[in-house]
């Protein structure tokens, strides 16, 4: 697969390798699994439940987990003109040689891509098709809780939390060659907390009443490439006893459990340590609704660590809390305009609680807010959609033309929800009220925007679906269908061309539901009697962590844990004065190093990260910038070009105070294998940038066939034209001795390969296909 990577963007989605990737003896391991969240490796990899997974089964001596995920179209293509089947990342071993390949499914828009790897991974779709050498194909996540339209595609479905389900699991997936297949499903239909389609006729959640700390992964992967939630991901909490009556994991997490702050703090610390993150997201549906959020935050930020937070309601935000954040952004999620709505979908906000955080968010100084807004809800009315207008003008208004992003969502009921039973709006519907909305709100400050109201039609479909839809997702997938979460992959055709095949009309499942409903064989929890008592209510539930429990099924023995209440300190408006630190002596450092070829894909920015991280885990002294965000003090040589390797490239980095004198060790336990420090060399404070001591540089190319002639006839013009530009100006010389090329250039935009390129009369993706590497700076 290697040879394929020139050919595709972003390879380092493809190779592995990551600091804190687990590489177990394939031989002697009994348990072989994979697991696969089904989208782009930026998105798997920023999802915590994949990698609590990863960790837990590693952890087992009896079995390795290995991770893949789904391949852009242009990785596609080249796995299916080779014949190369889909891989793991960590061993590059087919994924049908695996025991089990895991799926976690947390939305129905990645069915399709689910059907698109295990027909990549050579792995027939469904399950009755498959025979005792193919994996197990098990699923767990929030579309598990509706098996209907699944079932004909996995072996087992996991209900509710897979951390204490794994290790019978695991242990009855060592009799896989001593039973045959219909006998290792019946004895798996036997666990609780499984699945099985075809065996099982019910099966009923299961969940920790604890976070236990074990459970926390103690090595995490660090991605060598940007992901979508690259910072560490702390769960400091599960579940939520807040009711929304639209939100599923709210409903299907309970019971409510959180993180004590010393384990909290623990995991930051060990976290921070071994990743070199400077960026903290604390997770939970409702992170303010820790008892201990406050101090959590305070101990955070004393760490000198930039903190994430996630969506808050509007009464989140208090003077403490605003002072502790300082600057920057803030989200807050009314759901809808109007306190009579919100009362009826039982969000527990008001309008004057919302506006009183955005008045917060302005006295310090906030640069922006985005507001999360929900269409189409059951009960709402004109009124509620000029109630979005109002209050958001009255935000705008209170941020004095700060920037306002406004995220409009249409409704989708989900299953095991109060509002399972109600209606999904028509998508022209949901755009009539968006455009209304962008009509009444054309501010410069306000940006609007939208998912596609198609996709979110399909959502609905497949969320609320019976066992017809499974023939729809299929006949859309063998159309075309893949990646219906991104924008500009999702096709509606695909979908409406498959739903005429099989001769359903999708816009009849949007229609409100009768007491029978299709996922009636999954206990979740919760009772069926508390969900209809819920959906026949227009006012609110008090939280049953203030007002007492409500009897809804989900706790055995009900500990209410106290909200956090914690009064703040009286708001100070105004400047504060600024104390100008005390100027002390830095100290800089040259660092050399070599980036090698398993590394040759890692892009400029990317190496930058991954160097920066490794510094950090070294607890070196180092001198971090003045400001809200600090950075460290680190400056590079200039960017290597993408696929090339070298012999010799540089950064600058300042210490507060004198660093050991071991710095190439203690970098060297700490970098990625691939980089590695050849000299450390202290600096006079005025010694010259490394982009004005670097101005040209030598590469080396192996194995490639050119004559002296063509290199003399290059040599010999004064303009080469190469898309669209002479790069004849910025190449020094070419030197030829047998299949070695030496090539001497300025260092500029103008990259090695398309010397290459033009000598040969070959593309880009040939030319990558040679080794090229800078050997030195002339």
């Amino acid at each position: 697969m290697y040879h394929l990577l020139p050919c595709v963007n972003k390879p380092l989605r493809y190779i592995g390798n990551e600091l804190g990737s687990i590489h177990k003896d394939w031989e002697h391991t009994p348990v072989k699994t994979v697991i696969c969240y089904p989208d782009l490796y930026e998105i798997g990899m920023s999802y915590l439940g994949l990698r609590i997974l990863y960790h837990l089964l590693n952890s087992r001596t009896d079995t390795l987990c290995e991770r893949v995920f789904a391949p852009y179209s242009d990785m596609e293509a080249g796995l299916r003109n080779n014949n190369l089947p889909l891989m793991s990342l960590e061993s590059n071993a087919p994924i049908k040689n695996f025991d089990c390949l895991g799926f976690s499914l947390q939305h129905e828009l990645l069915y399709s891509n689910v059907l698109n790897i295990l027909h990549l991974s050579g792995i027939p779709l469904h399950r009755e098709d498959r025979s005792q050498a193919d994996p197990l194909v098990i699923a767990g996540g929030l579309c598990a809780l509706n098996p209907a339209p699944l079932s004909p595609f996995f072996d087992c479905l996991i209900i509710g939390e897979a951390e204490p389900v794994l290790p019978k699991f695991i242990e009855l997936l060592k009799e896989k060659y001593n039973l045959s297949r219909v006998e290792l499903l019946q004895e798996l239909s036997k666990l609780p907390g499984l699945y099985v389609p075809g065996i099982s006729h019910s099966a009923k959640k299961v969940a920790y009443s604890t976070l236990l700390g074990d459970n926390f992964p103690s090595q995490w992967v660090v991605p060598f490439i940007e992901i979508t939630q690259d910072v560490l991901v702390i769960e400091i909490a599960r579940g939520c006893t807040r009711g929304c009556r639209f939100c599923s994991p709210g409903i299907v997490a309970r019971p409510y459990k959180e993180r004590d702050i010393k384990s909290i703090m623990e995991l930051i610390t060990n976290g921070v340590k071994k990743t070199g993150y400077n960026n903290v997201s604390l997770l939970s549906l409702s992170a303010s609704d820790h008892s201990q959020f406050i101090d959590i935050v305070k101990r955070v930020k004393k760490m000198n660590l930039n903190l994430s937070l996630p969506s808050l309601l509007g009464s989140s935000l208090t003077p403490d809390l605003a002072a502790l954040i300082k600057k920057g952004g803030i989200t807050l999620a009314p759901e809808a305009g109007t306190d009579r709505l919100r009362e009826k979908i039982n969000k527990s906000i008001t309008e004057e609680e919302v506006l009183n955080s955005c008045e917060l968010a302005a006295s310090h100084k906030f640069t922006h807010i985005k507001l999360y807004y929900m269409l189409g809800l059951p009960g709402e009315t004109e009124q509620d959609i000029d109630g979005i207008i109002d209050l958001t003008t009255r935000i705008s208004n209170i941020m004095r033309g700060k920037q306002i992003n406004i995220t409009l969502s249409p409704f989708v009921p989900k299953p095991h929800t109060p509002f399972q039973w109600e209606a999904q709006e028509h998508p022209n519907q949901i755009e009539r009220k968006i455009k209304y909305i962008k009509s009444r709100l054309r501010k410069s400050n306000i940006k609007i925007s939208y998912p596609n109201l198609l996709a979110h039609l399909i959502e609905g479909v497949c969320a609320r679906g019976d066992s017809k839809i499974a023939q729809v997702i299929e006949q859309a997938w063998q159309l075309g269908a893949k990646f219906d979460s991104w924008g500009d992959q999702f096709n509606f055709e695909f979908w409406e061309r498959a739903f005429e095949k099989v001769g359903i009309d999708p816009y009849s499942y949007l229609e409100p539901r009768n007491s029978s409903l299709v996922w009636e064989m999954i206990d979740v929890g919760v009772s069926k009697e508390f969900l209809a008592t819920e959906h026949k209510k227009a006012t609110r539930t008090a939280d049953c962590r203030i007002q007492g429990c409500y009897k809804c099924g989900a706790c055995e023995n009900p500990h209410p844990i106290p909200i956090c209440q914690e009064t703040a300190p009286e708001i100070i408006y105004g400047r504060s004065k600024k104390i100008k630190p005390l100027n002390k002596t830095k100290i800089k450092v040259r660092v050399k190093f070599e980036k090698a070829e398993n590394l040759r894909f890692l892009g400029h920015l990317d190496l930058v990260r991954a160097i920066t991280r490794a510094i950090v885990r070294t607890n070196l002294p180092i001198a971090y910038s003045e400001g809200f965000n600090k950075r460290p003090q680190i400056a590079f040589s200039p960017p290597l070009p993408f696929g090339i390797t070298s012999k010799e490239e540089y950064f600058d980095i300042e210490f507060s105070s004198p660093p050991t004198d071991d710095i190439k060790g203690h970098l060297n336990r700490t970098l990625p294998i691939g980089i590695k420090v050849l000299e450390a060399t202290n600096l006079w404070q005025k010694t010259p940038s490394l982009d004005e001591n670097l101005k040209y540089c030598q590469y080396k190319i192996e194995n490639i066939e050119v004559s002296n002639e063509q290199i003399q006839t290059f040599l010999s013009k004064t303009e080469v034209l190469c898309r669209e530009l002479n790069i004849r100006p910025y190449i020094l010389n070419i030197e030829r001795e047998d299949n070695l090329l030496t090539l001497n250039m300025k260092i500029s935009k103008v990259k090695p390969w398309w010397v290459i390129e033009y000598l040969l009369g070959i593309d880009e993706p040939q030319a990558l296909q040679f080794k090229i590497e800078r050997t030195k700076y002339l």
